[in-house]
């Protein structure tokens, strides 16, 4: 399921890229003309699936935190680090993207 997140940042990803070749640009500005160009799919892509990414992931970090009746603090960030990295890498897209 994580791969669903790589379609926006593959997005934020091509559009850093042509800010970078076209120095006329910026990766503001590639947002906006996206944003204007591609309203709806940029709105699902960039927003709605990182928020939902956030809440799967909170929802499963607070599941395995009641299964295993108060574990320890290493044991614990050893079993949800990737839930941990993917809930980041959500907010990193619509920090960017706000």
């Amino acid at each position: 399921s994580g791969w669903w997140l790589s379609i926006p940042l593959y997005i934020l990803a091509t559009l850093l890229m042509k800010s970078y070749f076209m120095p006329s640009t910026t990766l503001f500005s590639n947002l906006h003309e996206l944003a204007k160009k591609m309203k709806y799919s940029s709105i699902l892509f960039l927003f709605v699936i990182p928020v939902v990414f956030i809440l799967i992931n909170f929802i499963s970090i607070r599941k395995v935190y009641f299964y295993s009746s108060n574990p320890k603090t290493t044991v614990f960030i050893k079993a949800i680090w990737f839930n941990i990295l993917i809930m980041f890498a959500s907010l990193i897209i619509l920090i960017i993207y706000f």
